[in-house]
């Protein structure tokens, strides 16, 4: 019986533990899932800004262009 009874706590400790490393195993998932988020969302607002530059550029030489023609 106290074998037995050892056995099972054994087992409840491995358990517990195995659990433990599968938690620590999904917030690391997590935490990876939100940094590469992150990632792209900052890739995104580059790529916005980028485009704002390219559109500022234009606006800025058709107007050159308006007051030489003038």
């Amino acid at each position: 019986m106290l074998c037995i009874m050892m056995t099972y706590n054994e087992n409840r400790k491995i358990d517990r533990s195995s659990k433990k490393i599968e938690r620590e195993i999904e917030r690391k998932r997590e935490r990876e899932k939100k940094r590469k988020r992150k990632r792209e969302r900052e890739k995104e607002r580059e790529k916005d800004r980028r485009q704002c530059r390219r559109i500022l550029k234009r606006v800025k030489i058709r107007r050159k262009d308006n007051i030489d023609t003038r």
